[in-house]
């Protein structure tokens, strides 16, 4: 086929404008929200508010190279139609959850209609790669408007020409067919900047085919074309069904009875058409286009058929595109889920236990936290692949994590963990979900989009390059074990844009545990060796080397560890420096911190270990200490420390440095240790104090929806959606709660150990001296009446017994649930001492809103360690007065 498309090479901001902004709906520019209105009145925009930001870079992807910081300008635009007047004041960060100074830029005037420039200095950008904000204010007369604007100081990778057989897929998706073809190109371009060689793409075949002998090709030729020209490779989204002329009587039917015609794209088609429009897009695109996904998630309402009728439709594409092109690779529909809605629960297993002759790849999607990916992977989807002798190879080929603005780093720190994991387990090839979404995305997928709106970069698009410029080429070499919650992977080899050959490595290092401290881990890498440590955003610190042995801190965010010249395969020999995870400390409480340091060398080591205590924490102790450890031998060194009555709780850490050296030799660590402060309860009746917590914002919800459109609308909206409050207290020889849960929709139908999946509170309570915990459910039935459940127990209590002990009133005010439970100190094991002393607490509201839902959607959580991977040290410690 010869394709005589003209394609456009955009470099300049202004020439994509008019296109985004008909596409976005104007300029993506993030304002903070301004001051609401009196009640009963209407607030009158203030002029100050019609200014928008963007920095400009000379580029539409607004990113500048570091030795070409002085192109980055701030320019503030005056959308309003009369001039604006005001004093200027704006700062820079790295963290869009971060606070800076603001400094004034002196008083500026913008026309009606007109601009102001801003250009930003090399001082002000700093030496640091990566994402940079810039948060401004605009203030006079009384009234102020505020925002931030995001651009990137990084260096491109950009895409290897002649991809290579056998390695790992660096991808991307999110770009359409029939999308313009100014922005089909600028994204492409933007994807494969930062080392995308893969592109999923595809447009609904309604879209290509609207009748049996009508076709419009424009758009996918186009994509064809421009993905090439950036020297990527196609991986297309063969969906979804057609037009109503492919459907049969039947599911017309359906559609009409559902009142479905909107969607009547998502019901399967005939088999006839199916047949011909696979062989037909095959033979146009063959030698162009060489991996075929068959459906996009069809175990949920993406595919509103059977899983006979989808095992039918894979069949029929496989035998229709491998007749034409018998190179061409076919994946399966991306599964979002071994959970299936009840309405196609065997649909993955069908896939895999007979339709394996009729796919490739195993394809696979799976959003959300690590945790989540990492679980459902080891515990359920490999175990189910073993089951039914599926060879054919994983590729997880849309996957992330989506985030708003001030969270969104938290989606760079997934980029590396999600893909060196699946690298890891035997997968092909990782694409990230999204490279840019419309603004009116009618999915939480404007979540997920490494681009904002306006093509302003987010974290995630510049730690996808890095990771490119790293890990891209290499081979996966092995896991290392650093301890519990900690994950390491070595890939080595020569890499496309780092490591020449067998002896050059790169690890990728974290913890998932946020409790836990840094973990500084010695590495043999024999004599000869170099090393760097390399942070999400590419800034590289050497690492020095002596006795043939290094020191790499695994810390809470991802890093990679570079090593050239490797004499051994690196492999971890301990930890030079292990923290004891410390106890809470409460007001007027204290706790000991003990370090277990270790001399990895073969001869003796006088080692030095020095304190660093952050207030409102404090130590009698000297803060220095120094010791002679035999050689490969250990010492411990402890610290006491103490909270003054009258501190402030509060359930986030307090960080005491722990900096170590040993001897005169380059081992050396720096270790930050998380010490829980305690919570003190006050006393007093429920009702004359404020609530001991306040679950109500959105970095205490953890929601299940993201993604899957069946159930978009479940998304948290805010505390009107579900909030809560909770208070404890002491009784009678027992332990009080009080919890009141606003929810705008109750449902309870669940009852026993399957209450959690419906409207509840999952609480857990851990007394010092007891092996194992209490794990308790409470409830309010659909039928109005209160139930109490036992999921766990520590060793010597019985639930049922717990269970009876337990007395519950649960009562409906409007939108507002109040559970109100006694728990004796006999059942528990409890006495006044100890809950004056502490003890752990921690507790989940959980939430199911749809009728149509079978488990919950989300959760509220005071903290971590109780929803998902159970750990007692992650809840806050309570002490009730």
């Amino acid at each position: 086929m010869k394709n005589t498309m003209k394609i456009l090479n955009l470099s300049a901001p202004a020439a994509l404008l008019p296109l985004v902004m008909a596409a976005t709906g104007g300029i993506a520019c993030a304002q903070k929200a301004p001051a609401p209105a009196a009640p009963g009145q209407t607030r009158a925009a203030s002029a100050l508010e019609q200014v928008t930001a963007s920095v400009e870079t000379g580029d539409e992807i607004r990113f500048v190279r570091p030795n070409e910081l002085n192109k980055a300008v701030l320019v503030l635009k005056n959308t309003g139609k009369t001039p604006v007047r005001a004093q200027l004041s704006f700062g820079l960060k790295e963290r869009s959850n971060a606070s800076v100074p603001l400094a004034s830029a002196g008083q500026i005037e913008i026309a009606a209609g007109g601009e102001m420039r801003q250009p930003l200095t090399a001082q002000q950008i700093g030496p640091r790669l990566g994402i940079k904000y810039v948060d401004w204010q605009l203030s006079q007369g009384g009234q102020s408007a505020s925002g931030h604007a995001s651009f990137a100081v990084l260096n491109p990778v950009g895409v290897t020409p002649g991809v290579q057989e056998g390695r790992f897929i660096f991808g991307n998706a999110g770009v359409r067919g029939y999308w313009p073809l100014e922005l089909k190109e600028s994204l492409i371009r933007a994807a494969t900047m930062v080392g995308a060689e893969s592109l999923r793409t595809g447009s609904d075949w309604r879209i290509l085919q609207p009748a049996p002998n009508e076709y419009k090709w424009a758009g996918e030729d186009e994509m064809v074309a421009l993905t090439a020209k950036y020297g990527a490779q196609v991986q297309y989204l063969f969906a979804y069904g057609g037009a109503e002329w492919t459907k049969s009587p039947e599911t017309l039917l359906r559609v009409a009875q559902n009142k479905d015609e909107k969607s009547q794209w998502r019901y399967p088609p005939r088999l006839e058409p199916w047949r011909n429009w696979a062989r037909t897009l095959a033979t146009r695109y063959k030698g162009q286009i060489r991996y075929y996904e068959i459906w996009n998630e069809p175990d949920i309402a993406f595919f509103k058929g059977t899983a006979e009728q989808y095992l039918e439709l894979l069949k029929a594409a496989h035998q229709e595109i491998k007749a034409v092109d018998p190179n061409a690779i076919v994946l399966t529909g991306g599964f979002t889920s071994v959970n299936h809605h009840s309405y196609k629960r065997d649909l993955h297993e069908l896939t895999l236990r007979e339709g394996q002759p009729f796919f490739d790849l195993h394809a696979y999607h799976r959003h959300g936290a690590f945790a989540q990916l990492q679980q459902e992977v080891d515990d359920q989807l490999i175990p189910l692949r073993q089951k039914f002798g599926v060879k054919e190879p994983l590729y997880f080929n849309e996957t992330a994590m989506g985030r708003e603005y001030e969270r969104e780093y938290e989606m760079a720190v997934e980029v590396p963990k999600r893909l060196a994991f699946v690298w890891s387990r035997g997968a092909v090839g990782y694409h990230y979900f999204t490279i840019w979404a419309r603004k009116d995305e009618a999915s939480s997928a404007t979540n997920y989009r490494m681009l904002n709106h306006d093509f302003s970069p987010r974290p995630a698009w510049v730690a996808y390059n890095e990771m490119s410029r790293v890990l891209r080429g290499r081979q996966f070499s092995h896991e290392l074990k650093l301890g519990a919650g900690r994950w390491g992977f070595a890939f080595g080899g020569k890499g496309d844009f780092a490591g020449d050959d067998a002896n050059d490595y790169a690890l990728v290092a974290w913890t998932e545990d946020a409790a836990s401290a840094d973990a500084p881990t010695v590495l043999n890498v024999g004599a000869g060796a170099t090393a760097r440590v390399v942070d999400l955003m590419g800034n590289s610190t050497p690492v020095p080397v002596s006795a043939g042995r290094l020191v790499f801190n695994v810390r809470r965010e991802p890093q990679y560890l570079v090593i050239d010249n490797a004499a051994t395969r690196p492999m971890p020999q301990g930890a030079l420096l292990e923290v004891e995870r410390p106890g809470a400390v409460v007001p007027g409480g204290a706790q000991t911190l003990r370090v277990r340091l270790r001399n990895p060398l073969d001869t003796p080591q006088s080692v030095r270990l020095t304190w660093k205590v952050p207030a409102p924490l404090s130590s009698s102790a000297p803060l220095t200490w120094e010791q002679r450890i035999p050689a490969n031998g250990e010492a411990t060194a402890t610290l006491p420390i103490s909270l003054p009555v009258g501190t402030q709780s509060s359930t986030a850490p307090q960080q005491v440095t722990a900096t170590y050296s040993v001897g005169d030799t380059a081992l050396r660590a720096e270790a930050a240790i998380p010490v829980l402060t305690g919570v003190r309860i006050p006393a007093g009746d429920f009702g004359a104090r404020p609530a001991d917590f306040s679950l109500q914002s959105a970095g205490d919800v953890v929601n299940t929806n993201d993604i899957d459109p069946q159930t978009m609308h479940l998304t948290w909206k805010g505390p009107q959606d579900l909030s809560a409050r909770a208070w404890l207290g002491r009784g009678q020889n027992a332990l009080r709660l009080r919890f009141e849960v606003r929810d705008d929709a109750a449902r309870q139908p669940y009852a026993g150990k399957e209450m959690w999946q419906g409207d509840s509170i999952q609480m857990a309570l851990a007394v010092p001296g007891q092996d194992g915990s209490f794990e308790i459910g409470l409830a309010r039935g659909d039928n109005g009446r209160s139930a109490v459940h036992s999921w766990s127990s520590p060793r010597g209590f019985k639930g049922g017994e717990i269970v009876s002990a337990v007395k519950l009133q649960t009562q409906r005010q409007g939108d507002l649930t109040i559970y109100e439970a006694t728990l004796p100190y006999a059942a528990l094991g409890l006495s006044d001492e100890q809950l004056k002393q502490g003890v752990r607490f921690s507790f989940v509201v959980n939430d199911l809103d749809d009728a149509k839902a079978t488990a919950r959607e989300g959760y509220l959580r005071l903290s971590d360690g109780l929803a998902t991977q159970k750990d007692t040290l992650r809840f806050p410690t309570v002490v009730l007065d």
